[in-house]
């Protein structure tokens, strides 16, 4: 039990080792060696201590070694801390806890996340680094080559980083000059479904251009040329029953 206490009993000439037993919320003392010569023992004395909580504590840092504030370090089934202006993070955690902490902040990579387990002590000096990411737009497909039937479907496809906005306008541009707007603003999802429309003109020459609408500045465009061709609605056979005036008739 918790507090002081002793324990007397009659022990024959001899060495004995005496453990303590465990109490919830206090460190137990370490195993010890009861020494009975002549009647006489020597005191064994066990302190039981508090446990304390450890402190998971460091820096998250950029490449240059300036602060990053406002990062979120998750703590595997244990919350969370904030880093503050100088990137310092600090977070107290059960003692014997064991998980992962991973660094989290939009528009930003992290170094990998650190691995604990049955943390009993502090761990200071726990340090990340955090790279922003320049927000860019790159254009997968078209993006050179292909060759699109008019009345076909096809999708166009992009990656972006960092903070390009959320929608993005796409145009088609022919001979390097712009044709047409295929839409005006379509979430920034890296894929849009577009129908390839009767009405343009077959062609070895044509882009597609994928454009923020947050800051056009974030764009980009087919590496090379696409081509649209003549669909199937484009070779279309015109029949009728034709009645001669020489008694034929048949389809025409």
């Amino acid at each position: 039990s918790k507090g002081t206490g002793s324990w007397s009993g009659s022990l024959a000439v001899g060495s004995y080792s005496v453990t303590f037993g465990a109490v919830s919320g206090y460190n137990t003392p370490a195993l010890q060696t009861a020494v009975v010569t002549g009647g006489q023992t020597t005191p064994v004395i066990g302190a039981y201590t508090n446990i304390t909580d450890p402190i998971i504590s460091g820096y998250v840092r950029a490449p240059d070694d300036s602060p990053i504030s406002g990062v979120t370090l998750v703590f595997e089934n244990n919350g969370s801390a904030p880093t503050d202006g100088n990137g310092f993070y600090t977070k107290t955690v059960n003692s014997g806890w064991s998980g992962a902490v991973t660094p989290a902040k939009n528009y930003y990579t992290f170094s990998q996340p650190k691995a604990y387990s049955n943390v009993t002590s502090n761990q200071t000096n726990q340090n990340y680094t955090g790279t922003y990411l320049t927000p860019s737009i790159s254009l997968t497909s078209p993006n050179g080559g292909e060759d699109w039937q008019r009345g076909t479907q096809h999708a166009i496809t992009w990656n972006s980083q960092g903070n390009v906005g959320s929608t993005v306008k796409i145009e088609i541009n022919k001979g390097g000059v712009p044709n047409s707007t295929i839409i005006t603003s379509v979430s920034n999802n890296g894929s849009y479904s577009w129908l390839v429309l009767d009405t343009l003109t077959a062609g070895t020459d044509y882009k597609i251009r994928v454009t923020s609408t947050a800051n056009t500045a974030y764009l980009d465009e087919s590496n090379g040329n696409f081509s649209i061709s003549a669909g199937i609605a484009d070779f279309k056979s015109y029949y009728y029953w034709d009645f001669d005036t020489d008694g034929s008739e048949g389809w025409a």
